[in-house]
């Protein structure tokens, strides 16, 4: 299982639990680490973002005793160096342009060199070496040297291990162009990553074992062709999988295939390591997810990827709540990290607002950007998926495929907290602008708010069992529930498991074996509705509409 998948079923938990600890009831959860105080000595590992961000933290706190340890001096992590920022700046260049790589390079090297003086500036010791282990209170460095410490901040991201021809993502930025093969279970970020090659350009294409794990999402699928459309193949679901150290053969779709490589890049190679503490590896359940420390060990903390950051924006989110909680030693808000938007760059940018919980949804309505006058005045085409709710008149999640994508989640992240009859959803924008999607989408939903709705009785999902019946045929006929065993004529009652039998006679006795197909009659000849049926009982007119799986059935009173 890829780590961003398994960082998605975590804060699927995380929306409903306290900690992933109190739901397995692990002993030790839910202790609450030291307090800060101003004579702490505190030794801070990493110097990305989620480090950046504690340090500065600590710094306009007045703390003096602070330590920095770095491996390498790549200030500003995986973000500044490797991922958004090059990326975001390689892709607003011209594709034309024979030196956009160089300029890409020179606008790194100058963002790490600003964030190194950043790190200058707070006035601590770094001390470049790598940290192995952690024994006594004191932090082992590769150089032999022991840094004694009371709180102990890992911020050192995720690291990959790499067999045979496999290289780290990153990599990619030195390599001449030649033939990149990028291969992942089922991980999304594949195609940025893919993306990103082809602008180096490279020749790409992409291999997994099982279909993306996104794929359900409607804006997932218009990200995904336009990446595809820019020339990159796809092979998703690929079997007997065999790969030799310039080429790499599978079965997809029936087919045999074999594709050779210059470059091999498995996305699946990423994994959090935890140092280990007094002789002892630590994994992810010996995390306090509460607090961000040990479950043993309450003053060695964690932040970033080391505590399932995805992102920048989580990393330094997550960072920033890590120190008030040291100081406060109130639980960390893990409602809120959840609530962050989630992105994959691209020229169109995928992102999403609303939740954790709205990757597992698949019912979504699409509003297009192709009518704005930002889309005619700057040719950027995307799509506008959202989830609404009536009763509450809002919209509580939200996906965008645009190439203003981030820009645009984070207005709307804002936005999804007020009701779409709030004139600011209408007014917050200028015309012309790409923000204009918002207005045109609280207009429309006003209008949906104020349209008269069907009364609704009741509206229920579930999987029932009939009481055993010996004849289930002849007890409906004999209590008149169906009237000469015709679907447009079903007598209504008020008991929803009646419903359900006069379904079940209907569909059989009226030979609709789609829907029969559905039921199994056990050797009691009790029949058992197989999945769920949902039923919905609208008072006027008075119908009832069922589905029983895929199958839908309407059913006209006759009172």
């Amino acid at each position: 299982m890829s780590f961003v998948n398994l960082a998605f079923k975590i804060r699927h938990v995380l929306t409903t639990k306290k900690s992933l600890f109190s739901l397995l009831n692990f002993s030790g959860s839910g202790k609450v680490g030291t307090k800060l105080n101003p004579n702490d000595q505190i030794v801070v590992v990493g110097i990305g973002v989620a480090a950046f961000t504690v340090v500065n933290s600590l710094k306009s706190l007045g703390f003096k005793n602070v330590k920095v340890v770095a491996r390498d001096k790549f200030y500003g992590g995986k973000c500044v160096n490797f991922g958004c920022m090059p990326i975001e700046y390689l892709f607003q260049l011209d594709q034309q342009d024979p030196q956009r790589l160089q300029k890409t390079l020179d606008f790194t090297s100058g963002l790490r060199k600003s964030v190194e003086q950043q790190f200058a500036s707070a006035g601590y010791d770094i001390t470049f070496d790598e940290a192995i282990e952690v024994r006594d209170q004191k932090l082992i460095l590769k150089s032999g040297q022991r840094l004694a410490f009371d709180k102990l901040i890992l911020t050192t991201g995720m690291t990959a291990q790499h067999q045979g021809p496999s290289i780290a993502p990153e990599k990619i930025w030195g390599l001449k162009p030649g033939r990149v093969c990028i291969w992942a279970s089922d991980e999304p970020n594949a195609l940025a990553v893919a993306e990103l090659a082809k602008r180096l350009g490279h020749e790409v294409y992409i291999v997994t074992e099982k279909s993306f794990s996104l794929n359900h999402l409607p804006s997932f699928k218009f990200y995904k062709q336009s990446i595809l459309n820019q020339g990159i193949a796809c092979f998703e679901k690929a079997y007997n999988l065999r790969q030799n150290d310039q080429s790499m053969s599978f079965g997809h779709q029936g087919k045999g295939v074999e594709r050779e490589f210059d470059y091999l890049i498995n996305l699946d190679s990423s994994v959090s390591e935890i140092l280990k503490v007094d002789g002892k590896a630590k994994g992810v359940l010996d995390l306090n997810l509460n607090y961000l420390n040990l479950t043993d060990h309450q003053n060695i903390y964690f932040a970033g990827d080391k505590a399932g950051g995805l992102s920048a924006t989580e990393a330094e989110f997550q960072a920033t709540q890590l120190v008030e909680s040291m100081l406060t030693g109130k639980e960390i808000d893990q409602r809120a990290l959840s609530q962050l938007p989630l992105r994959f760059h691209g020229q169109s940018s995928w992102a999403s607002a609303g939740g954790y919980n709205s990757l597992f949804n698949r019912d979504w309505k699409e509003l297009s950007f192709n009518n704005l006058g930002w889309t005619a005045v700057h040719s950027q085409p995307g799509s506008l998926w959202y989830k609404f709710n009536r009763e509450t008149a809002k919209i509580e999640a939200l996906q965008i495929c645009h190439h203003q994508a981030s820009e645009l989640i984070g207005i709307a992240s804002v936005l999804m907290e007020l009701p779409v009859t709030d004139n600011r959803w209408i007014n917050f924008s200028v015309h012309p602008s790409s923000t204009e999607i918002f207005s045109h989408l609280a207009r429309m939903l006003r209008l949906e708010v104020l349209r008269p709705e069907p009364v609704i009785v009741e509206e229920k999902n579930f999987s029932y069992v009939w009481p055993t019946l010996p004849k289930i045929e002849s007890y409906l006929l004999e209590h008149n529930f169906v009237d000469r065993l015709n679907l447009n004529k079903i007598y209504l009652s008020k008991n929803p498991q009646e419903y359900l039998g006069v379904l079940y006679a209907a569909c059989k006795l009226s030979k609709v074996k789609k829907i029969d197909s559905s039921v199994r009659i056990d050797q009691q000849g009790v029949p058992h509705f197989a999945g769920d049926i949902t039923w919905r009982f609208q008072k006027s007119p008075m119908s009832l509409d069922l589905q029983v799986d895929q199958t839908q059935v309407r059913l006209d009173s006759q009172i």
